[in-house]
């Protein structure tokens, strides 16, 4: 058999996607990959989180916190050169298209979408 895996590699895991976004700046449209590293959720948090987000009538906000609660790190956003923080200041100055977009390649990663 190969190398054990210690299960304490496997809870609290982070894990990264990447997300193509479409960006226009001066007429001119560009692709452009964010990675995002969020971390694992196990089935026995997912309850938990899923019943804190309920408690949040605005859809909006509750996108906010769920990207909160999840983003680790954005290593491709810079503000100043630095990475931003994902915070929810962050997540609050973003349109809507972004933070749906997140959260969904989020989502489609958790659920192996995207290991075609």
């Amino acid at each position: 058999m190969g190398n054990k895996i210690d299960l304490n590699r496997l809870r609290g895991a982070q894990h990264t996607v990447k997300l193509v976004i479409d960006l226009e700046e001066n007429g001119s449209r560009s692709k452009e990959t964010i990675r995002i590293v969020y971390r694992g959720r196990s089935l026995q948090e997912g309850p938990e989180i899923e019943a804190q987000l309920e408690r949040i009538n605005d859809e909006r906000e509750k996108l906010i916190e769920a990207l909160v609660m999840t983003v680790i790190e954005l290593p491709d956003i810079v503000e100043n050169g630095e990475p931003v923080k994902p915070d929810r200041e962050f997540f609050a100055g973003l349109d809507t298209y972004f933070l749906h977009r997140m959260n969904q390649a989020i989502a489609d990663d958790r659920q192996g979408k995207l290991l075609a």
